[in-house]
Parts: structure tokens; C-alpha cells; sequence
């Protein structure tokens, strides 16, 4: 067998990323049974014939096709601990399966976790995998306090569907295969049964390029337990906070919304959208992203799924073919992908503003919300309002955009939007609700607000300039200061509130 270099690189990628434990694995065989190899290093006349560790042979031979391999959590000083967590969905039919991952997905999302961090395969057969991966192993107790809170979010628990169940893996008694391997078990020749990643942006196609697994990127351990700070201690989330203002400085560095970064780029504003369409292509290996460009600008126009098709059709027939190389009909192939991906993920491309004016007036009105988290909810959606909100105001805002922008969590955000909308600062055009049609998902409505601030034009002449990179908590805290004395913001706030916006002047000051 040739060993190149890219199956190394592999290999050493499943071993970062899956294996702490190489005494203990599962083996799928061809016959499509599994075996548990028990490995026992201090006991060697235990050990069966030919019984090893999980060496780097073994996962060549998995990723070759010849064996499948799964691996168990680990034990340090006597607690159990992963590297990474699964949520195992098994269910038989397709669309509900991938209904099941996007739902789990979604609220993964929704508590502050980054897209890069979400890795997603097939099973092999109809289910998925849905993978985080942590830079130091973690305690599986917590992970599995975790999984059942993401599960009851969405009302997945094994007693409330009928259709399947999302399992928890791994434990020490419970293994779980690992990717690129075969399931030797899927005896149906017309689906694959190799464990590939899979692409969530587009329909949880497979991605094929078996190097994918060697960027995957792990997340901060510190940062994940911070987020189960934020999850199941809600009512100290005093602390929590604390926690979270530490963390940041630790790290120093402030990461913008990506949404931010995405939309104030200069190719993605309207204008440039419009250039497009008139100039066409002009270079090579820009079909594809002009087109979702489009799709975008046309959806956020109010057309239809099927009058943007047809636009894109069109467009695309009027190109110079000097610019792409594609064949006819996979373009067609990939405008149609396109649109299903543009409406059913309801994107939107609005000529985001680098630089957002808050007005005196507006922050007078803010600061009349009840609680320091209001306040800043409000002024986060304010400020993604100006950015993003059409001409008659309204704007699309996630929770998981809410929670990046505050650090709360989406089950606080959700009762402090239905208190600002009860309280008329803002108006609920639409909450997010996933739509089912015979038991199949079909996308999400997205959430729709209006800012309904009652705004005066006197004393209007105070403007606050919201920077593209600024961190929408400090942010908030400097405005107050660039406006107020301590002794007005001791009035205007409560006494947590006050201690907090203080803290920030001594630090930025020392």
C-alpha cells in the first residue's frame, strides 16, 4: 500500500481530532458486524490474538476502505472526557433526518457558536453526525448536560418524536465511527455509504475533498464553558458576564459580526450589484458568486423564487462565454441550487453602512427600556437596523446575531424582544418559525423587526459615530460616558449597570 502524503496528513488529522482513547475502539468489518477491541496494556495475557492499540495502521486501513473504525471518550484521574461531542442522528427517512440536523444546527447557532466550529457527516446511510470539536477534552458529563439542553430547545428528546432519535456519543461504554470511512451496514446500492463531511450551507451535500477533515477548526474550551455558564446558570448571569468581559480582554482581540464583515465589503454593496448586472462578467472564475450576488439583491427586491430563476437564466444566456467555462447545463444545475439556498435560508444582501449615527435623542429613548440587558438589546438591534433595514425601516436580526452582538443567550433575548415589542420600542413583524410541509423541512421564516422609537428633533444635534469594528458592549458604555457625566450615568442606570460602565473608563484609561 502507498502511503502519500495526504493520507498522512489525514491521519494525523482523525488522530487530533477524534482519538483519546487507543485501547478501547469499535472495528465495522465487512460482514457489517462491529467488534469492541479491548486493549489491555497493563495485562497483556488478557489481550486476544493479534489485539492492538488503535495505531495510525488501523486508520489508514479505515480511510482505505478496508475496515471502519470508532472510537470511544477517554478517562483522566478517574473522570470521563472527549475531545469532541456528537449529536447521532439516526432517523431512517432523508428530509427528516436533515430536518433534525438543521433544527440542532440552529440552536447551536443561536448560543453563540460560530459556523466554523459546526462540522456535519453522513452516517453512511440516512443519518448524520453533528460534530464539535474542543481544543483541551472536556468532561463528557457536561457535554451531556449540553446535548440534552440543545435537544430540548427543539423538542427532540427520544419521548417526544416518533420518527428516530438523536443519540449522544461518545462515552466510554458507547462508541461512535469516525468519517471517511464505509458503513459497511447500508446494503442499499442507491446511496452512499461512505461517511462523508457534509456541506450545510447547500443542502448537506457531500464535500467531497477527503483534506476537508484537515481544516477543521476546534473551538475554545474556555470560550464553551463559558457558553454553558450562559446556559445553565441564567439566573447568575451577573457572573457569567463577568466571566465573559474577562475572557475578552484576555484574548484582546475583538471579532466583529461576520455578517458585518461580509456585507460592508465594497463587492457586496448594492451599487456594486447593479454594476454587475449592467457590465456582466468580466473576469474569470466569478460566475458562481455573481450569481448567488444576484439572487441575493433580486430576493431582497421582493421577487419571487421563480421570477429570480428565470432573471438569472437570462442573465447568464447574455455572458461572454470567454468568462466561464462551465457546461450549460450545470449552470442551470447551480442557479438552481443557488435559489433553493437563497429563499430557503432567507439571505439578503442590503448595502451594509460602515458607519452608523446614533443621535442623542435616540439614546435617550433607549435608555428608558427597564433592564441594562434591554438597553443593550435595543441598541444592538438599532444599530443593525441602520445597517441593514430597508427603506421603511424593517430588518431581519437572528438570535444568533443577537447573541454575538450582547453575549446574552437566546432564551434571554427571546424574553427581553417579547418585553421591548409588549413595551412599543419595537415592533415583531415576524418571528422565526421553522415551516413544515408533510413532515419535510422547508427552510425558516426569519425574524423581521421595526425600531419604534418615539424620537423628538430637538436637541438632536449630539451624534454618536458606530464604527464597522466596534464591539457593541463597549461601545454602548463609551457613548453613555462621551454623553454623561458619572454622576448623570449613576441616575440614568442601575447599580450593577454603573459599576460596569465604570470598570470600562478605569480600564480603558489605565
Amino acid at each position: 500500500m502507498i502511503i502519500n502524503e495526504d493520507k498522512l496528513s489525514i491521519v494525523k488529522a482523525i488522530n487530533d481530532l477524534y482519538v483519546l482513547n487507543r485501547w478501547k475502539y469499535l472495528v465495522l468489518n465487512k460482514n457489517g458486524k462491529y467488534d469492541t477491541i479491548q486493549f489491555f496494556k497493563n495485562n497483556p495475557e488478557l489481550n486476544k490474538n493479534n489485539t492492538s492499540p488503535l495505531i495510525d495502521w488501523k486508520i489508514y486501513h479505515h480511510i482505505n476502505g478496508l475496515h471502519t473504525i470508532g472510537v470511544f471518550a477517554g478517562k483522566k484521574d478517574g473522570i470521563e472526557i472527549s475531545k469532541f461531542i456528537t449529536f447521532d442522528v439516526d432517523v431512517k427517512d432523508k428530509e427528516l433526518a436533515k430536518w433534525v440536523v438543521y433544527k440542532i444546527v440552529h440552536v447551536l447557532q443561536d448560543i453563540g457558536i460560530d459556523d466554523e466550529f459546526i462540522h456535519i457527516s453522513s452516517s453512511g446511510n440516512k443519518g448524520y453526525h453533528v460534530d464539535l470539536f474542543f481544543d483541551i477534552p472536556i468532561e463528557v458529563s457536561l457535554l451531556k448536560q449540553f446535548y440534552e439542553y440543545v435537544l430540548k430547545q427543539e423538542n427532540l428528546l427520544k419521548e417526544e418524536i416518533n420518527f428516530g432519535e438523536v443519540e449522544f456519543r461518545p462515552t466510554l461504554t458507547q462508541g461512535v465511527k469516525i468519517p471517511l470511512g464505509l458503513n459497511f451496514r447500508n446494503e442499499n446500492k442507491n446511496t452512499s455509504n461512505k461517511c462523508y463531511f457534509a456541506d450545510y450551507p447547500n443542502g448537506l451535500r457531500h464535500i467531497i475533498d477527503p483534506l476537508y477533515i484537515t481544516k477543521i477548526k476546534k473551538i475554545d474550551t474556555i470560550l464553551f464553558r463559558l457558553i454553558l455558564d450562559r446556559i445553565f446558570d441564567i439566573e447568575t448571569e451577573e457572573t457569567s458576564i463577568k466571566n465573559i468581559v474577562d475572557y475578552k480582554y484576555v484574548k484582546t482581540n475583538y471579532t466583529p459580526l461576520e455578517i458585518y464583515k461580509v456585507n460592508i465589503d465594497k463587492d457586496s454593496t448594492i451599487k456594486a450589484i447593479e454594476e454587475l448586472l449592467t457590465n456582466g462578467l468580466i473576469r474569470n472564475n466569478t460566475r458562481h458568486d455573481s450569481l448567488l450576488k444576484i439572487a441575493k439583491y433580486y430576493r431582497y427586491l421582493g421577487l419571487s423564487e421563480n421570477d429570480n430563476q428565470d432573471f438569472l437564466i437570462q442573465w447568464m444566456q447574455q455572458q461572454n462565454k470567454d468568462f466561464y467555462t462551465t457546461k450549460w447545463e450545470d449552470v442551470l444545475l447551480d442557479i438552481q441550487e443557488i435559489i433553493k439556498y437563497v429563499y430557503k435560508n432567507n439571505c439578503s444582501l442590503i448595502g451594509g453602512v460602515a458607519k452608523v449615527e446614533i443621535t442623542y435623542n435616540e439614546m435617550k429613548e433607549i435608555l428608558k427600556a427597564k433592564s441594562k440587558n434591554e438597553k443593550l438589546t435595543l441598541y444592538s438591534m438599532l444599530i443593525h437596523s441602520k445597517r441593514y433595514g430597508t427603506k421603511n425601516g424593517i430588518f431581519y436580526m437572528s438570535y444568533s446575531l443577537m447573541t454575538k452582538a450582547t453575549k446574552l443567550t437566546r432564551k434571554t433575548l427571546i424574553k427581553i424582544v417579547t418585553q421591548l415589542n409588549e413595551d412599543k420600542f419595537i415592533n415583531i413583524i415576524q418571528r422565526n418559525k421553522p415551516i413544515i410541509n408533510n413532515g419535510k423541512f422547508m427552510g425558516s421564516e426569519t425574524n423581521k423587526y421595526k425600531i419604534t422609537l418615539n424620537i423628538s428633533n430637538e436637541n438632536n444635534d449630539k451624534i454618536f459615530i458606530v464604527d464597522k469594528d466596534d464591539n457593541c458592549i463597549d461601545s454602548f458604555n463609551q457613548c453613555l460616558l462621551d454623553w454623561y457625566n458619572k454622576k448623570e450615568i449613576k441616575q440614568l442606570l442601575g447599580k450593577r449597570h454603573y459599576t460596569e460602565v465604570i470598570s470600562y473608563s478605569n480600564s480603558i484609561n489605565t
